[in-house]
């Protein structure tokens, strides 16, 4: 859905419980998205492979733009 999702400008998660995995999983989905101009994961629990994913993420947006 994340994927797909063309209205989508900003998706609040903060504080859900995400782990690591579930992080990855999100910024995967979102790496398609080129709408989304606001994500909030903060109080979330990073590791080493979810910050990765986030900075991938942080670059194919910057690419985007």
């Amino acid at each position: 859905m994340l994927r797909k999702n063309k209205v989508l400008t900003s998706l609040g998660l903060q504080e859900c419980g995400l782990g690591p995995k579930g992080i990855c999983e999100v910024c995967s989905a979102l790496g398609e998205n080129t709408t989304l101009t606001s994500l909030n994961l903060s109080k979330n629990t990073f590791d080493e492979q979810s910050i990765v994913s986030l900075g991938k993420l942080l670059y194919v947006c910057s690419c985007v733009s």
